[in-house]
């Protein structure tokens, strides 16, 4: 399901609050949210609801959340055992492929890219590889920590300049 499903669900109810004769104000909200929906449409639900949960804690704190793991921690051991690898890999993968759907958006800037990246940095190669190829991005025993994280970043900012590239000629 994605958000142009969820979209045509509360347009359909929308309907039938018009036909219930609900207030003018209830109705101009709802359709509010239905237009504000419009450019998240191809965005998985999962993935949206995410981004919500993240707008709501940059909202309240000002900071946009990205996992980390501490340095103390990463230095501490000197190699994470799988669950604790998968821990860590799971939801940074998650905000990648969030950050990646959302990244050709005008309110995303590049410092989103940065942050993602320095908070994988934080992680061990071994896990910076892990996070890479869920990522689909090639990697090999031999791929550096630093080479995986040039590919991540390389990957998100021609999302994002791609579709800053292709914006003029849509406008036209």
């Amino acid at each position: 399901m994605n958000v142009a499903d969820m979209q045509a669900l509360l347009k359909a109810a929308k309907h039938f609050a018009d036909a219930a004769q609900i207030s003018q104000t209830a109705s101009d909200k709802l359709s509010a949210v239905c237009d504000a929906l419009t450019p998240f449409q191809s965005m998985e639900i999962s993935a949206f609801a995410s981004l919500l949960h993240q707008a709501e804690e940059y909202r309240r704190t000002g900071v946009l959340p990205v996992v980390a793991t501490s340095s103390r921690v990463a230095t501490k051991r000197s190699r994470s055992s799988s669950v604790e690898s998968a821990k860590q890999i799971e939801p940074l993968v998650r905000q990648l492929q969030d950050l990646y759907s959302v990244v050709h958006e005008e309110t995303v800037g590049f410092g989103a890219i940065d942050e993602i990246c320095e908070a994988i940095g934080k992680l061990p190669v071994a896990d910076v590889r892990a996070v890479a190829g869920a990522f689909d991005i090639k990697v090999t025993a031999r791929t550096t920590k630093k080479q995986a994280l040039e590919e991540i970043k390389r990957k998100l900012t021609e999302q994002k300049g791609s579709a800053q590239r292709i914006l003029p000629i849509a406008s036209l």
